[in-house]
C-alpha cells in the first residue's frame, strides 16, 4: 500500500474515533442526547411527545445538524474547504469544552457539536475510493455484511476489513470518551480537538505528496 493510501486510511479511522467519542461525550455530559446520530434524538423527541411532554431540547440538535449540512453544502465547490472545515472542527471541539453545564448552556454546547458532526458527516466520507460514514455505524454495518458475502465467495474483497476497522475504532472512541470523562468530565472533548489537529497535519501532508507526485509526473 502506498504511503498516501496509508495516510488516507489513518485519517478515516481517526475520523471514526472522533465520531464515536463525540456521541458518547454528549450522552454523558450534554443532556443525554446525540451530537451525530440524529435519529436517536428524533425518536426521543417523539417518544416524549407521545407522553404529552414537549421537549424542544431534543429537537434543537436536529435543527442545528441540518444547518451544519447546509453550511457544508454551500461551500462544496470551495477549493480549500477540507482544511477550513478541519480548522472549524478543532475550534468547535475545543471551545465547547468551556461551555458550562447549565440547562441553556448544555443545549448550546450540544447544538454547536451537532453542527460539527454535520460538517464531518458531509465533508469527510470517502477513503481509498470507498464511501463510508465516520459519525455513525448503521450503514457501515450494512456494508460490512454485504462485503463479507463477497469476501466469502472470492476471498479477494478487502473492503470488509476496512468497514470492520471503522466500526471497531468508532466503538473504541466511545469507550475512550467514557474513560476520559471520569477524570476530565466535560473537558474530555478537548481530546478530539487534538485528534482533529493530527488529521489536519496528515491531510496537508497528503496534499503535499500529491503535488510532488504531479510535479514529478510532468517532469518525466
Amino acid at each position: 500500500m502506498k504511503k498516501r493510501s496509508i495516510i488516507e486510511l489513518i485519517i478515516a479511522l481517526l475520523f471514526a474515533f472522533c465520531g464515536g467519542f463525540s456521541d458518547a461525550y454528549t450522552l454523558q455530559f450534554r443532556g443525554g442526547l446525540y451530537s451525530n446520530m440524529q435519529t436517536g434524538n428524533l425518536v426521543k423527541f417523539f417518544m416524549n411527545l407521545a407522553d404529552g411532554k414537549f421537549a424542544p431540547s431534543n429537537f434543537f440538535p436536529i435543527i442545528f445538524f441540518c444547518l451544519g449540512i447546509l453550511f457544508a453544502v454551500l461551500l462544496t465547490k470551495w477549493k480549500h474547504r477540507s482544511v477550513f472545515f478541519l480548522a472549524f472542527l478543532i475550534a468547535v471541539s475545543l471551545g465547547s469544552a468551556f461551555i458550562p453545564n447549565g440547562d441553556v448552556e448544555t443545549i448550546i454546547a450540544l447544538c454547536v457539536l451537532s453542527v460539527a458532526g454535520a460538517v464531518q458527516f458531509e465533508c469527510f466520507r470517502e477513503c481509498l475510493s470507498i464511501t463510508y460514514t465516520s459519525t455513525m455505524c448503521t450503514n457501515n454495518m450494512r456494508l460490512l455484511v454485504e462485503n463479507a458475502v463477497g469476501f466469502v465467495k472470492d476471498k479477494k474483497n478487502k473492503t470488509v476489513f476496512f468497514f470492520l476497522s471503522v466500526i471497531l475504532v468508532f466503538g473504541s472512541g466511545a469507550a475512550v470518551s467514557v474513560l476520559s470523562g471520569k477524570g476530565m468530565h466535560e473537558y474530555s472533548i478537548t481530546i478530539i480537538s487534538g485528534i482533529y489537529l493530527v488529521i489536519l497535519v496528515l491531510l496537508l501532508l497528503s496534499k503535499f505528496m500529491d503535488k510532488k507526485e504531479n510535479q514529478e509526473t510532468i517532469a518525466e
